[in-house]
């Protein structure tokens, strides 16, 4: 929700992996149509050439400036593509405890961000992942 109404997306959810079923599923989500959004935010967590998995298996926060460019385009799933197609520029931030993948924080934005992330918006978005991932690691 912090980084959902400070920052001026247009969606904000976090997921987590649904070890179970083999999924990635949102559980929390914030912003435009929300709740239809949250049930269609699921995708297989086997590994595919997506920038979801990509952004997982390396454990790098991804901040896309422009979500139209080529090579995002063909790492961004078609279910991503149909669900949020409005989406110019967008978050991946992967949740990961003791190298084991619990999930992501994901929030769009419906107009580029050619200036990319502002320092002060990213040292914010740092702060409450690793406070989030302080809290996974003491349960």
């Amino acid at each position: 929700e912090t980084i959902y109404s400070a920052m001026g997306f247009q969606f904000a959810t976090a997921c987590l992996r649904d070890v179970q079923n083999s999924r990635y599923v949102a559980r929390v989500s914030f912003g435009e149509q929300y709740e239809e959004r949250q049930k269609r935010f699921v995708f297989p967590s086997s590994a595919e050439k997506t920038i979801f998995h990509m952004a997982m298996s390396n454990n790098a926060d991804l901040m896309i400036s422009d979500a139209m460019v080529p090579k995002i385009q063909n790492l961004l799933p078609q279910w991503h593509k149909n669900l949020l197609p409005d989406t110019r520029s967008f978050i991946v931030l992967p949740l990961i405890v003791q190298q084991k993948p619990l999930g992501f924080f994901y929030a769009d934005r419906i107009v580029t961000a050619n200036e990319g992330v502002p320092p002060d918006e990213t040292a914010l978005i740092k702060t409450l992942k690793g406070q989030l991932v302080a809290a996974m690691i003491r349960r």
